[in-house]
């Protein structure tokens, strides 16, 4: 993925998730459950750049939804019961044993019960070595009966331009993904003036003609024989996409054959 991509999918996978759950609005109160996950980059696996995974020790606080802030403010009283008879900890305590009831647990797994209101509620989440993120609940009411869903996450950088919301497509006309990327090692045979080597295919899947790509010397090129400063030129590298693949062409454009020295590129497709 692009960088920028990269960054937004994270926020967009946890929107995913956090829609999962409903409030279940009882007679009294409205459970309130999920949990606290982050996407963790990852670079084992051509095409995939992070997974979820869960914050353990994350701090889950409950605020008025007319507040904000990373944590959240002002607080709100959350309680274990769904008759509202049990109020405890904001920002919720760990929880002790195996049920998740009014507490988190060090999987991230968290549950509440509130009052129903006018005003809504939102809930931070934060923990050491992460960006805070900030989710707003909405659709519980005190009309009675029914239930709510999360409507929209607020952003955080380097998202901007207000809460992602749920209707319709969630779209970014300036945003680019990454398709697929690795590494692509150029030849090593001559190369005569005014001519190309053959090309140098890697497997891109999900790559199209339509797509682009960036390259770039995964060290520094001048050193290498081809590469290197000269008042003749140097070798050119053109490069293009074909579909599931990329392909690199070194063409030499000197008055002399050029028998270059060994190039790794590192690679990415975005569109």
């Amino acid at each position: 993925m692009s960088i920028l991509m990269s960054k937004i999918i994270r926020y967009l996978s946890i929107l995913a998730l956090v829609l999962c759950f409903a409030p279940r609005v009882f007679a009294q109160g409205v459970s309130i459950s999920g949990q606290a996950i982050v996407n963790t980059p990852v670079s084992q696996v051509p095409g995939i750049t992070s997974v979820l995974q869960a914050v353990p020790n994350a701090v889950i606080t409950v605020c008025s939804s007319l507040g904000g802030g990373l944590p959240c403010s002002p607080l709100v009283v959350v309680y274990k019961d769904s008759a509202l008879t049990v109020p405890v900890a904001n920002p919720l305590a760990l929880c002790v044993g195996t049920l998740v009831n009014g507490c988190i647990d060090a999987n991230g797994n968290f549950q509440f019960w509130i009052t129903t209101t006018t005003t809504g509620y939102l809930y931070s989440q934060t923990a050491p070595g992460i960006v805070g993120q900030l989710f707003i609940i909405s659709g519980i009411s005190s009309g009675g009966g029914g239930s709510g869903t999360v409507t929209n996450v607020a952003t955080t950088g380097p998202i901007t331009g207000g809460p992602i919301t749920v209707t319709g497509t969630i779209g970014c006309a300036t945003c680019t993904i990454t398709v697929a990327n690795g590494t692509a090692a150029l030849g090593t045979s001559l190369i005569a003036s005014g001519a190309c080597a053959a090309a140098v295919t890697v497997t891109a899947t999900g790559a199209g003609t339509t797509d682009n790509i960036m390259a770039d010397f995964n060290a520094d090129p001048t050193g290498v024989v081809g590469y290197q400063p000269s008042a003749n030129g140097m070798l050119t590298i053109i490069k293009y996409p074909t579909a599931n693949n990329v392909n690199f062409k070194v063409c030499n454009n000197t008055s002399a054959g050029i028998t270059p020295g060994a190039i790794t590129l590192n690679w990415r497709v975005v569109r």
